[in-house]
């Protein structure tokens, strides 16, 4: 009759037992993201195309706002770099403006944080504003230091950025 060896044992239950384990770790589903984590630094001038904003109100008459994620936006573009917004008016015919600014009658300004652009707008007629807004991230290695950076087509031709 042969005999068990007691360590032999303890070494299969061991085994067993992580391999059931990873079975059903495997077998779970992952909880969804709550959101990606933004992009790691790269030396790459970034734009957004023109989009228009849904409007949120806020419960405060006459103000309404609006996040935005914006994965490439990062703690180092907003410390050393630059982080540019722009907008246009339908009513407004001069050309892009870089925010914060008046559109149409309203005032909209813009807060730049960790992966959002956090836009908020306010005026008596602001539920009837409809501008539309394009963003560009400059990182410190590309910033020129002679460029009018409130100008957009002198930015867009710096940067051969499309207008």
């Amino acid at each position: 009759m042969k005999t068990l060896n007691p360590a032999a044992l303890i070494m299969a239950v061991i085994i067993y037992a992580s391999v059931t384990g990873c079975e059903k770790e495997m077998n779970k589903p992952a909880p969804p993201p709550s959101r990606p984590i933004p992009a790691h630094t790269t030396d790459e001038v970034k734009n957004s195309n023109w989009f228009f904003i849904h409007w949120v109100y806020t419960g405060w008459p006459g103000v309404m706002q609006y996040t935005r994620y914006v994965p490439e936006l990062n703690s180092d573009l907003l410390t050393r770099g630059k982080v540019l917004v722009f907008g246009k008016g339908e009513l407004d015919i001069k050309g892009p403006k870089a925010l914060p600014a008046s559109f149409d009658g309203a005032f909209i300004g813009v807060k730049a944080e960790v992966g959002n652009l956090k836009f908020v707008l306010e005026g008596s007629n602001a539920a009837s504003v409809s501008p539309q807004f394009k963003y560009i991230l400059i990182p410190v290695s590309k910033l020129a230091h002679n460029l009018d950076y409130t100008d957009y087509h002198a930015v867009c031709v710096y940067y051969k950025i499309p207008e």
